[in-house]
């Protein structure tokens, strides 16, 4: 539904994923990147969190403090990429 309806075009696209072994699903995230990419998104820097099962409980708590810190960044640079994005194109209107 992506691919034809240009909905994430120019967006930013932060990309995050998590899992129990040591590599934090970066495979499926270096999968993914090339076919955003095509899309014409605008990436941001992915985030994989390794060893998700001893760093995150079950009800989503963090219990790592640098994985936290980590997340914030990422957060905060999406949400200023947003911001900027919808700057951007209200200007554009």
């Amino acid at each position: 539904w992506l691919v034809d309806s240009a909905g994430l075009m120019s967006k930013p696209t932060l990309v995050m994923s998590a899992s129990p072994g040591h590599t934090g699903g970066l495979r499926g995230v270096a999968a993914l990147i090339p076919t955003l990419d095509v899309l014409g998104e605008v990436l941001l820097d992915p985030v994989t969190v390794s060893r998700s099962s001893v760093r995150i409980e079950p009800g989503g708590s963090i219990t790592d403090e640098t994985l936290r810190q980590r997340l914030q960044i990422a957060l905060d640079d999406f949400r200023r990429a947003l911001d900027y994005s919808m700057a951007r194109s209200a200007v554009e209107l």
